[in-house]
């Protein structure tokens, strides 16, 4: 398993050589993936959604945690990037 965000990544890849190895990220492309939301179905406003991407499929998972999590305000700042 490797990072794929971490700014090591390319060392890791290097030594990893002829091994075989996934990577997974949030911020750059990666065999597992995820993209974080916020999830507005929690009545008190809790939750983030966080969708995993393997090669063959999405999987939704629901975080009942406070949404001023570090990931929530990143993904605010992209959002807001976006606009």
């Amino acid at each position: 398993m490797i990072n794929a965000d971490d700014a090591n990544a390319p060392l890791w890849r290097t030594l990893a050589g002829a091994h075989q190895f996934l990577e997974f990220g949030l911020d750059v492309h990666a065999d597992v993936s995820g993209t974080w939301h916020p999830y507005t179905g929690h009545p008190l406003g809790y939750g983030l959604q966080l969708d995993v991407t393997v090669p063959q499929e999405c999987l939704p998972s629901i975080l009942q945690v406070p949404v001023y999590t570090t990931h929530a305000m990143h993904w605010q700042q992209q959002q807001q990037r976006a606009c």
